[in-house]
């Protein structure tokens, strides 16, 4: 979780504005949470890949 957490504040340089990302609806996530979809399996590396595309700003 830590990876995860320094990877949204580089992102999006805040926490408050990356939890807010985290806890909501995205998408790109089949209009799934981030949050829930790294307790699945292969979710959390769905997550830090769409992170590290927004760090390179690759948005699709």
């Amino acid at each position: 979780m830590e990876e995860i957490n320094q990877l949204g504040l580089e992102v999006f340089g805040d926490l408050n504005k990356f939890n807010i990302w985290f806890e909501s609806e995205n998408q790109t996530l089949n209009d799934k949470k981030p949050i829930d979809l790294i307790k699945e399996v292969g979710g959390r590396e769905l997550v830090v890949g769409l992170l590290t595309r927004l760090k390179y700003g690759i948005f699709i």
